[in-house]
């Protein structure tokens, strides 16, 4: 008696390449699509990065700060050293010498944190502020920063 051939020709099995059930839609095998989302989230975290350390570095942040450390209430509230937070929110428009700053800085001490809400008109390459408020976190109370600037940079100062 013969031998009966086998049902499935072994030679014509498919075989997925690459990442098994995923196959050939992954770019070179299985870490090809995950180095891809990395990639992807590295560049978008470092344009985020790159827009913060601006935005943090500009004179109505630092201005904000200074205000803060000067403050005898944001010390008596947040102990010292005052610092300056990393996600400061807003807008700030320059060209040629003038613009305007509308900017919440986050500041923070051992006991606590406040966000300083700045507005800022740029007049001939000098910031003139309008409103710097602290307002601290918890209570609700609202600092007015404005008189602890020059009065250079004070509108009507």
């Amino acid at each position: 008696m013969s031998a009966l051939p086998p049902l499935i020709d072994p030679g014509h099995v498919f075989r997925p390449s690459g990442c098994g059930a995923l196959g050939s839609g992954c770019t070179a095998g299985c870490g090809g699509c995950v180095a891809l989302l990395a990639l992807a989230a590295g560049l978008i975290f470092s344009i985020l990065a790159v827009v913060f350390l601006v935005l943090r570095s500009l004179d109505p942040c630092d201005a904000a700060l200074q205000a803060a450390q000067s403050s005898e209430i944001l010390r008596r509230e947040l102990g010292t050293p005052i610092t300056k937070g990393w996600i400061v929110t807003g807008s700030v428009r320059t060209f040629n010498g003038t613009g305007t700053a509308d900017v919440t800085v986050p500041v923070s001490g051992p006991r606590g944190e406040v966000s300083i809400r700045t507005h800022a008109n740029l007049r001939q390459g000098q910031w003139i502020y309008s409103q710097m408020t602290a307002e601290i976190e918890g209570s609700g109370r609202h600092v007015d920063l404005l008189p602890l600037l020059p009065a250079r940079n004070r509108d009507g100062g």
